[in-house]
């Protein structure tokens, strides 16, 4: 709690600074105290207006670059709007705002690595394309030109703040990190590298249970060789290994990145049901009840169905999740998982199916 309200306070002093170097320039081109209150007002909506503008060019950098290199397309979402992939079609909607002002996914595919280098670096240069024009645009306009002005400080300071080589978490890495460790860093770079590896067998649409890797408990932890492994041991019935992958999950739940806590509490609470611990099942579940709640995907269905199967008993319940998830399997992007998803929803909805029909025999 400490850390993030320390984080909040550093963002409010820096967009103070920002506000108050526009009021400043303003006040060099010979405005009058009057305007002050209209002036402060213009400040801070130029600021919130210019920071998302910013952060739009950025993911769509990442976007162009991307495409280019010819990564597979998930999502690309600015505020409120979300355009996603489903089933190789663009679509649109529109949904809550989640901590992030947009952010664009896409899974790589193992390329040289300079293409990595590109289109990590691609947000960073859109934001410095789009600095230079704003400063050109508000030279010509005068130092009265507020929301010009913070368009090319918050540009610029973006451009800067993404080279820089931060580290977030185990998991979440700034795009300055990964540009220096992909020139300088060797070990990191070999750990990007293996990220990229487990990324591309899904943007291959392997099956989980062909992706080639096995268990290593000498590994330490990466959160997209766990993830992999735990998906082809849920595709091969492999519960010794699926309990693994879930502990280490566990054990470094709160060190993770909060992108990736939905996803962990998905595993964990399925892993849970499973196997019989209810109580766990049901701490992970509520953690994330809202979002797994309103998760229509089969992956989401899947989830919740042997939930309410395991941990809720609610046989007649479940059969409803499952036969919704597999009526939305081929809307799902990755159509070797959604495969496995088929497979284990046509699994639980035959096992109720079979325990209905022993009990009106009885």
């Amino acid at each position: 709690m400490r850390n993030t309200n320390k984080k909040k306070g550093c963002y409010t002093i820096f967009y103070f600074l920002i506000i108050v170097i526009i009021i400043l320039l303003t006040f060099m081109s010979g405005e009058s105290f009057i305007v002050l209150f209209v002036l402060i007002v213009k400040s801070i909506l130029s600021v919130i207006l210019s920071y998302f503008i910013g952060t739009a060019l950025h993911e769509l950098g990442h976007l162009v670059f991307g495409l280019i290199a010819g990564y597979k397309f998930v999502s690309f979402k600015i505020l409120f709007f979300n355009f996603y992939d489903e089933n190789s079609r663009i679509k649109f909607r529109v949904e809550g705002f989640r901590k992030f002002a947009g952010y664009c996914s896409m899974f790589p595919k193992y390329k040289p690595i300079y293409i990595y280098w590109l289109s990590v670096f691609g947000g960073a240069l859109f934001n410095l394309i789009s600095a230079i024009i704003f400063f050109i645009i508000w030279r010509n306009s005068g130092f009265n030109s507020i929301l010009f002005s913070s368009l090319a400080i918050i540009s610029f300071l973006l451009f800067a703040f993404n080279l820089l080589p931060i580290k977030k978490t185990n998991e979440v890495y700034y795009d300055g990190w990964i540009l220096w460790t992909l020139l300088f860093n060797r070990k990191s770079k070999e750990e990007f590298l293996e990220q990229v590896k487990y990324a591309d067998m899904v943007n291959k649409n392997l099956r989980p249970r062909d992706y080639e890797l096995q268990l290593d408990k000498t590994k330490p932890f990466n959160s997209s060789y766990i993830s992999a492994l735990y998906r082809k041991s849920l595709d091969l019935g492999d519960i010794e290994t699926m309990q693994y992958c879930s502990s280490q999950i566990e054990e470094n739940f709160d060190t993770s990145s909060e992108v990736s806590h939905v996803v962990y509490c998905y595993i964990i609470c399925y892993t849970a049901c499973i196997t019989g611990n209810i109580d766990k099942a049901n701490d992970y579940y509520n953690k994330v009840k809202n979002r797994i709640e309103n998760d229509n995907d089969c992956n989401g269905l899947r989830v919740r169905a042997y939930y309410q199967y395991y941990s809720n008993k609610e046989y007649e319940y479940a059969y409803e999740l499952c036969k919704q998830g597999i009526l939305v399997v081929d809307k799902y992007v990755h159509p070797g998982i959604a495969m496995m998803e088929k497979d284990l929803l046509l699994s639980l909805k035959k096992k109720i199916e079979l325990e209905k029909s022993e009990y009106i025999n009885l």
